[in-house]
């Protein structure tokens, strides 16, 4: 396997972690209602993972760290935006 796309599956990892911790299931095409369905599931996967690859192959994305603080810190705000709401 390619060295960006293992990047890119890192990344998605750690959303994915993220997201169950959550119990946030993105909407996808491809689910079912299987219970073993993950966060990231089906062609909203694929779709993230070739976006991030490609990042990666250009050098907009270098490593998962710098990834997961920007994303923490995004996460940090709209969930505080939710509380605000009731969500």
């Amino acid at each position: 396997m390619e060295k960006e796309r293992e990047l890119a599956i890192e990344i998605l990892d750690l959303f994915e972690n993220l997201l169950y911790e959550n119990k946030v299931y993105i909407p996808s095409t491809d689910r079912t209602g299987e219970k073993t369905e993950a966060c990231l599931f089906g062609d909203v996967y694929w779709d993230l993972e070739e976006s991030i690859t490609q990042l990666v192959k250009i050098g907009r994305v270098t490593t998962v760290e710098k990834i997961r603080r920007v994303f923490l810190k995004i996460w940090a705000k709209y969930k505080r935006m939710g509380e605000r709401v009731g969500l």
